[in-house]
């Protein structure tokens, strides 16, 4: 549905609000979605309520002048309200999306808010019908598509897990941007997740009949009502880590790490009733037989980890578990049995009788890095866990396994490797998983399979574009091993890691990985009959706070190490943003004021790593008659992208026909044009420019101007980061 808001008219317009409106049908529970102007201010306004009888948020978007549109988009369950300025180049807040099932009520909305005012509006251009796009938008890596509190997304890190013996629910502690606490129903059904646990994650979770309880990272822990997930705005123990939850018959214990003590706590009162002294308690299972806790002690460094039994009133037993590596989570079975999930180089669940002696184990040995069934190194299979960090076991025999991968931390600006949540029955057969691999990820489909095979930072995806939206991806591979090659960046070393190239270089196909803010390129090449990919080269210009850090390494001995010797010191300049790698190999750089500078790739060495020198670059001035002299105010050469196969460069930048304004503050965009040179080098012909959509960004993160750029085939892609928007461009003559 489309409209155009013309005029409004109000005496009482400190309280109007013109615009649109979609609410669920239903009579209760029904959420609501609105877009409109608000004429006492010139705000366009939108506010959410995603209960009945619930709060309304409000957001407010900046001023704007009538006539103004609005649009309603309903694709499956996810409903989106767009506005524009010209009804041309629409955008909307992510903030207002949402899942909408069954059928909804959407229509021109004019309110007062005030008893007894009068009101007008006048809309203009109304349509209402089906809209066909000729593109289709998906993703991948997660199970689950988003969209709010009842669809939900599966979070990116998992710390613990607890299931509930009799009806199989799964509670997750863990992290993702918005939420840290969640809960699945017994089939693997997302059923919610807890209010209010932006960034709030911890190490630590367990539920009785009413509540769950998840342990902080910044110490203490909260209790939501297990049904719905609400509730959760209490904080107990608040000066306290804590590193263990588990609840039997009233009584919560709790591993405190900071004062090396299991506190018990009683559920009903929730004060605490005794405690007992353990060092370095973690995760804390209890045997369902005999009541006893069997308790994780971390390792320090001088004592290895272990799994210690206590009987609840702090008696420690004689029985010790001292060969799991690293022992994580912890579960028991109704015969008693205790489960523990081993991240060591073990990779596997393993499971002992009550006496502390070994009864068997679940997954392959050596996990994803094993050939189990026949499958290469870093292949996924069901049985081959990516580092496990929790189990649980129900009633019935069925038992969860939650992996996290080989980060043991988890930050904005340097994602872990993501969640797998697989549930196995008695006879160790999939049932049904879950996952979140990806986080702030850009994907490259590898050209030689025409997009089928698709490569993010860590992870090798297969594609089925036949399939559902959402559903095209299938998980094949890690391509990350932290046992073999313990320094590769991507464990951490460099951080912000996102972006993802595929090359064939000198015959020879590599994975290369950048960062967010390009200052690095990492070079990785792919190992025989394996899915691991080894650290090949890293290309470092260094930053402003770390001149030293520019360098070429190059693994010159083929260990996938920085050893003595394999690394050329570089010398930092300011002002790069553009980082490229083209389709020989070579690799290309530019400043605000130029040059642009090409380093040639000179060849493959004994280790098949591609050669780079700083010897061996050329360099090019930027454009005078586009960006005039070097520190002119308002231009910026942004990128230079060369592409061998027909000698074609495209730049772009901020321009003397369209430069930067004195008060924006956006920066790594491409700027307000781009251009297109041809025959470059000696006589490099100018064949088109492309003004780009474009506003400064005053303040925070949005800004209307494009962020990114691709070619394929006859097309350039360009995504504009405000709205993620994707322009589509001919590459023959420039136009849209």
């Amino acid at each position: 549905m489309v409209a155009r808001l013309s005029s409004v008219n109000s005496a009482q317009n400190a309280t109007m609000f013109a615009g649109f409106m979609v609410r669920s049908s239903t009579a209760t529970g029904a959420k609501e979605r609105m877009a409109g102007y608000r004429p006492s201010d010139g705000q366009i306004q939108y506010l959410r309520r995603d209960l009945e009888g619930g709060s309304t948020l409000h957001f407010d978007t900046g001023l704007k002048t009538l006539p103004y549109w609005f649009k309603i988009t309903r694709v499956g369950s996810s409903v989106t309200i767009w506005h524009s300025s010209d009804g041309i180049s629409w955008s909307t807040p992510k903030n207002l999306a949402g899942s909408f099932e069954g059928p909804i009520l959407a229509g021109l909305a004019v309110s007062a808010r005030k008893a007894g005012a009068t009101v007008g509006a006048v809309f203009d251009n109304v349509s209402f019908g089906p809209v066909q796009n000729d593109y289709a938008t998906s993703w991948l890596g997660n199970s689950l598509p988003g969209g709010g509190p009842t669809i939900g997304n599966v979070q990116h890190m998992v710390t613990s897990i607890s299931v509930d013996p009799v009806n199989g629910d799964t509670f997750i502690n863990g992290e993702d941007e918005n939420q840290s606490f969640s809960a699945y129903d017994a089939a693997g059904k997302f059923r919610w997740f807890g209010a209010g646990t932006h960034f709030q994650h911890g190490f630590a979770v367990t539920a009785d009949s009413t509540y769950a309880y998840q342990g902080r990272q910044n110490f203490g822990f909260v209790r939501f009502n297990r049904t719905d997930g609400s509730g959760g705005g209490t904080l107990y123990l608040t000066t306290k880590l804590v590193k263990g939850l588990a609840e039997n018959s009233g009584n919560l214990y709790i591993a405190d790490a900071t004062d090396n003590l299991i506190r018990v706590w009683s559920t009903a009162t929730l004060t605490e009733t005794a405690n007992f002294p353990v060092a370095r308690p973690r995760s804390i299972a209890v045997d369902r037989t005999t009541g006893n806790l069997w308790i994780v002690q971390e390792a320090d460094t001088t004592n290895p980890a272990k799994v210690l039994l206590y009987q609840p009133n702090g008696t420690k037993l004689a029985t010790e578990i001292t060969d799991v590596q690293v022992p994580r989570g912890l579960a028991t079975n109704s015969a008693g049995r205790l489960y523990v999930a081993d991240s060591g180089t073990n990779q596997q669940v393993r499971i002992y009788n009550t006496n502390g002696t070994l009864y068997g184990t679940l997954g392959a040995t050596g996990g994803i890095y094993s050939t189990y069934a026949s499958t290469k190194k870093g292949e996924v299979h069901p049985l081959k866990f990516n580092h496990p960090v929790a189990v649980g076991v129900d009633n019935s025999g069925n038992v969860t396994v939650a992996c996290n991968g080989p980060k043991t931390w988890w930050g904005v600006i340097g994602s872990g490797t993501g969640m797998e949540l697989r549930k196995f029955n008695s006879a160790s057969t999939l049932l049904w998983e879950k996952n979140c691999l990806e986080y702030v990820d850009c994907a490259e489909a590898d050209p030689a399979s025409d997009g089928t095979t698709v490569y993010t930072r860590e992870a090798k995806y297969a594609m089925d574009f036949t399939k559902p939206s959402g559903k095209e991806w299938t998980y094949k591979a890690l391509t990350l091993d932290p046992f073999a090659y313990p320094t590769d960046p991507r464990l951490g070393s460099i951080s912000r890691q996102g972006g993802t190239w595929v090359r064939t270089i000198g015959g020879q196909k590599f994975l290369i990985v950048t960062d967010m803010v390009s200052e690095t390129l990492c070079f990785y090449r792919f190992l025989p009959n394996s899915e691991i990919v080894a650290p090949s080269v890293v290309f470092n210009r260094g930053a402003s706070n770390r001149p030293l850090d520019a360098y070429i390494w190059r693994d010159a001995n083929g260990n996938g190490l920085k050893d003595t010797g394999e690394t050329q010191q570089g010398t930092y300049v300011n002002n790069i943003w553009s980082l490229w790698v083209d389709s020989a190999g070579d690799i290309w750089t530019t400043t605000y004021n130029g040059p642009i500078t090409r380093y040639t790739m000179q060849g493959l060495d004994a280790q098949g790593n591609p050669i780079y020198n700083y010897a061996n670059t050329q360099t090019y001035t930027r454009p005078a008659d586009i960006f005039g002299a070097a520190n002119t105010t308002g231009t910026r050469l942004e990128r230079a992208y060369y592409y061998p196969s027909n000698n074609m460069m495209l730049l772009s930048g901020y321009t003397l026909n369209k430069p930067r304004p004195s008060n924006a503050l956006e920066y790594g965009t491409l700027g307000t044009e781009i251009l297109r040179y041809d025959n470059w080098g000696a006589s490099p012909t100018l064949t088109w420019r492309i003004v780009l959509p474009y506003a400064p960004n005053t303040g925070g993160h949005s800004t209307a101007a494009v962020k990114s750029i691709s070619v394929a085939g006859n097309y350039l892609f360009a995504i504009r980061s405000s709205d993620a928007r994707v322009l589509v461009y001919n590459l023959s003559d420039g136009s849209l």
